[in-house]
């Protein structure tokens, strides 16, 4: 009898119960971009966010992006328990990112109370960018997250808005796209 309900109802559990075009209306990634760098499309099998996208995708897209764009510098900071490359990608303006020693080096100073005086840690804040930091699929069920680490890659190294531009001058984005890939 149970195997004679799974099998009436297996089409049902197999069928996704909505589709990404049923929820959004938004179009992702709706801007002016560079078309010398790659569409997240590229690398998928799918649009962007229409389903979830592979390590092995993201990766290739990641590495990829680091040949094509002035924007970017990325790191292999390690491997997963199985073996999939860990990235980290800093993302600036050109500028930034070939001074990112030094940006590393006055906020180490900063962090130091003991080696900065008040007078140099002001000087300091208004003279280095912002950094943020962001972290993508803490969790191995959090699938979203790195797909938008893709999406949020590909618009700041891509976009031509003076709006992103200028945010990058000011500022030295780290993103984590998936730290736990195994999950």
């Amino acid at each position: 009898l149970t195997l004679i309900a799974t099998s009436i109802h297996s089409d049902d559990l197999m069928n996704p119960t909505t589709y990404s075009e049923d929820l959004y209306t938004e179009v992702i990634l709706d801007g002016n971009y560079s078309n010398d760098i790659s569409h997240p499309d590229k690398f998928l099998e799918f649009s962007i966010g229409e389903r979830v996208a592979k390590p092995s995708e993201i990766s290739i897209a990641i590495n990829t992006w680091k040949t094509q764009s002035d924007r970017i510098k990325v790191f292999e900071y390690a491997k997963s328990h199985e073996g999939r490359p860990l990235y980290v990608a800093f993302i600036s303006s050109p500028e930034n990112i070939n001074n990112l020693s030094e940006i590393k080096n006055q906020i180490t100073k900063l962090a130091d109370p003991r080696i900065t005086s008040n007078a140099e840690a002001k000087s300091i804040i208004e003279n280095i960018p912002a950094v943020a930091w962001m972290a993508y699929s803490i969790h191995g069920n959090e699938t979203s997250g790195a797909d938008a680490a893709l999406g949020i890659i590909y618009h700041l190294i891509s976009s031509t808005d003076l709006e992103i531009t200028k945010m990058l001058e000011d500022m030295v984005i780290i993103v984590d796209p998936m730290m736990n890939p195994d999950g």
